[in-house]
């Protein structure tokens, strides 16, 4: 129940926060009357068939309208640093991936908003030039089809997190170091995610039990050092970056600006 919670939890506040912010709404506006200047399916010669600009139309919204989307939500994970917003999403009741994947669809979601009002803007006054509404159908399929995976993919990429030269993708499970997989069991990807999130904050070891094992989890806290020392391994020289916090448990170096 509480990683339900947490997840709904997340996903609400990402979308309201998204869908509220003025910079997705007028980057999407902006570009969408600055493009279709140059890219103007409507005024294609009457003959031309209806699917056709349909067709051509969700391509120019996938085509400029995702990377914005992608630059909108890049600035996520950065911008809860710097409102602290982590610190309180990190004291919830449940594993680093609910949360995250909360923030992913809530946020991606709300982007796809404006993207999905523009889009359908341009196809009712394609719709209407051409007289008819049989197409219609086929213009949601098309952005179904066409946008919401290259948004969703992008939105993936955009909550990726960095440290140093570790790569970490929350959806896809990968974790890289210099471009190199690395082979990471779910408990070590866990850990290395909440750490990469919060780095310089001290994660008790009861802490680390009950939101990566689990509240049902009846190790003991040797569970945790033997699994941060077998992922400190693994990190090579990046283990060194996991710091012991005598008397609490570990935290994560700051990364050092140049």
């Amino acid at each position: 129940m509480n990683q339900r919670a947490s997840f709904l939890g997340a996903l609400t506040y990402e979308f309201r926060m998204q869908l509220h912010r003025r910079a997705v709404w007028i980057t999407f506006i902006a570009l969408g009357l600055f493009f279709t200047q140059f890219h103007q399916p409507w005024f294609r010669p009457i003959t031309t068939p209806v699917s056709a600009s349909i067709i051509y139309w969700t391509g120019i919204v996938q085509s400029f309208l995702a990377v914005a989307a992608g630059l909108l939500l890049a600035d996520r994970l950065p911008r809860d640093r710097r409102m602290k917003v982590d610190e309180l999403l990190n004291t919830l009741p449940c594993t680093v991936s609910a949360r995250v994947f909360g923030k992913y669809l809530g946020s991606t979601i709300a982007t796809l908003v404006p993207m999905f009002v523009i889009y359908s803007i341009g196809t009712a006054y394609i719709l209407v030039r051409w007289h008819t509404l049989q197409e219609l159908p086929l213009a949601l399929a098309s952005f179904i089809a066409i946008v919401l995976p290259g948004v969703m993919l992008i939105g993936a990429f955009s909550i990726s997190c960095t440290y140093d030269r570790l790569h970490l993708n929350p959806e896809s499970h990968l974790v890289t170091l210099d471009g190199v997989p690395l082979d990471l069991s779910p408990i070590e990807f866990a850990l290395l995610h909440l750490f990469i999130r919060s780095p310089g904050r001290a994660f008790s070891r009861a802490y680390l039990l009950d939101t990566i094992w689990g509240e049902t989890y009846v190790g003991g806290d040797r569970s945790v050092d033997n699994t941060i020392l077998r992922l400190r391994k693994k990190l090579g020289t990046m283990g060194e970056a996991i710091k012991t916090v005598w008397g609490i448990g570990y935290k994560l170096r700051p990364e050092e600006r140049h």
